[in-house]
């Protein structure tokens, strides 16, 4: 049976694929605790489920009863398929001692926080956001992603790639690192492990790429007084500190201050996180293709000559 609302529908039983791209458009899929895909024809770019790949899309939920002993597979894609499987059925794996839920996101375009030119990582992403995991979960999550996704330079071959995790925190993101182990780049798997973790030691945001590219530390600009987001070197810069090459702080978490305004004054700017304190001001003023991240605060958007509010996950 399926219900739901204009952008959420929910699925209770089945979901039986036989072939076709069940394309999301942006809108939320729930499978409920006793809700089974059930393929009838193999799985693959003829025959998956496709969340879409802004970073405004909602994607797949999943509900999961306590202490599952098997695995859960999602058969998801882009334009490519590229599935998951949230591995629970090893000798001592289990989904936890409570009912949990995963949120999964499939996102087009490298992950924010990496370095910039962000040529050596994948040009997509896993989203996830997981709420209620209790004690005792033990699982490998693996996540398939398609060649056409590899981006390299140079001398790098997909064998340097390295599996990552980026976890949203207040202000400071943290970044974890897995090595050349997590990546098995004949099968184009990411393999990640988890004993004994919540909900939060889940959450976050999962790519491979070169050690290089994917910061140890995502940082964070503060705002000192009105100014242009590339206003970002010398005395009388609009952060507190530098940007090392000049140019707006790409990639990392920037902080809108009390009473300050920060002004989008040139096309393309890209922030892993934008905190908008109250009675702070992001202004857009006829600039576009910005990816703000992920959005919080309680401040203002202002839009000026365009009718575009720039893509972020806002809360």
């Amino acid at each position: 049976m399926i219900t739901g609302t204009a952008h959420e529908f929910t699925i209770g039983e089945e979901l039986r694929m036989s072939r076709g791209i069940f394309n999301l458009n942006g809108n939320l899929l729930t499978l409920g605790l006793s809700a089974d895909i059930v393929q009838l024809n193999a799985f693959g770019p003829n025959n998956m489920i496709s969340t879409g790949g802004a970073f405004t899309n909602f994607g797949v939920l999943k509900e999961i009863a306590a202490n599952v002993t098997e695995d859960v597979f999602l058969p998801l894609g882009l334009n490519e398929y590229m599935p998951v499987l949230l591995n629970f059925s090893e000798d001592g794996y289990s989904s936890g001692s409570t009912p949990s839920s995963y949120l999964t996101r499939l996102v087009t375009g490298p992950q924010n926080a990496t370095i910039p030119p962000r040529n050596n990582v994948l040009q997509m992403y896993f989203s996830f956001d997981v709420q209620g995991v209790g004690s005792d979960l033990r699982m490998d999550m693996e996540l398939a992603y398609d060649q056409n996704y590899v981006a390299l330079t140079g001398a790098n071959t997909e064998e340097d790639y390295i599996g990552a995790r980026i976890v949203n925190g207040s202000p400071q993101p943290a970044v974890f690192k897995f090595g050349t182990t997590a990546v098995n780049a004949e099968d184009n798997l990411i393999t990640f492990s988890f004993d004994g973790v919540n909900s939060d030691g889940i959450s976050g945001d999962y790519f491979a790429g070169i050690d290089a590219q994917i910061p140890n530390l995502v940082p964070v600009f503060t705002t000192v007084q009105d100014g242009a987001a590339t206003n970002s070197q010398g005395p009388d810069r609009t952060y507190d500190n530098e940007v090392s090459g000049g140019g707006a702080p790409n990639g990392a978490v920037v902080i809108i201050d009390d009473d300050h305004v920060l002004n989008m004054n040139v096309n393309n700017i890209t922030f892993y996180k934008t905190i908008i304190e109250p009675n702070a001001t992001l202004e857009i003023d006829g600039t576009s293709f910005h990816r703000l991240g992920i959005v919080e605060g309680t401040g203002t958007i202002r839009l000026v000559n365009t009718g575009t509010l720039p893509s972020g996950s806002y809360n």
